[in-house]
C-alpha cells in the first residue's frame, strides 16, 4: 500500500474505494479507523488554542478532512469568541463538482452553538483550488448574513492540490 499510495500520509488519506481496491475490506476498515482516530486527536489538539493562530496546522487538518474525497463536501468550523474550535461539522455532501451552502442554516447553527466566528471549508475533487464564481457569491452572502448577527466569517478555504484561502486572496472582506 505504501508503494501504491507513495507514503503513509497518502495511504491514510486514501478513499475507502482506493483502499479496498488494493487491500481486503478488513484492512481497509482498520486504516479508516486509524484515520478517524487520528482526526479525533487532531480535532482535540487544534481546539485548544485560537484556530487561526497556526494556519499551517489548520491547512493540514482540512487536507486530512477533505483531500481524499471524490465528491465535494462542505464543512463549517464554529469558533468561540477568542477563535477556538467549538465544533467541526459537515454541512453538505455534494456531487463531483458542486454542493449547496445555505447561509440561513449555517447562521442558525452558529447561534445554537453560541459561535462568534465561522470558517467555511470545502474540497474541489478536480484538485483545482481556485474558487468558482458561485463559491465567491455564496461566501459574500454568508459573510453578510453572519455579520448581521455579530458572527464573523473568518475564512472560506478550498482544498485542492493546495489550499486556497479567500481571506488571504482578498476575496473576503
Amino acid at each position: 500500500m505504501l508503494t501504491r499510495f507513495g507514503s503513509l500520509a497518502n495511504t491514510l488519506d486514501a478513499s475507502c474505494e482506493a483502499l479496498t481496491a488494493c487491500a481486503s475490506p478488513a484492512i481497509a476498515n482498520r486504516i479508516l479507523a486509524a484515520r478517524a482516530t487520528h482526526l479525533a486527536a487532531e480535532t482535540d489538539h487544534i481546539g485548544r488554542r485560537p484556530l487561526m493562530s497556526d494556519p499551517d496546522r489548520l491547512d493540514s487538518y482540512l487536507r486530512k478532512r477533505l483531500a481524499h474525497r471524490g465528491k465535494e463536501q462542505i464543512r463549517t468550523l464554529f469558533l468561540d469568541r477568542i477563535g477556538r474550535l467549538i465544533a467541526d461539522e459537515c454541512v453538505c455532501d455534494g456531487t463531483v463538482d458542486e454542493s449547496a451552502i445555505f447561509p440561513r442554516e449555517l447562521v442558525r447553527r452558529a447561534l445554537e452553538l453560541d459561535a462568534s466566528g465561522l470558517v467555511l471549508a470545502h474540497n474541489h475533487p478536480s484538485l483545482d483550488p481556485r474558487p468558482s464564481s458561485a463559491d465567491i457569491r455564496v461566501t459574500h452572502r454568508l459573510a453578510e448574513a453572519a455579520a448581521s448577527l455579530d458572527i464573523t466569517l473568518v475564512d472560506h478555504i478550498i482544498v485542492g492540490a493546495s489550499n486556497f484561502s479567500m481571506r488571504a486572496a482578498g476575496l473576503l472582506r
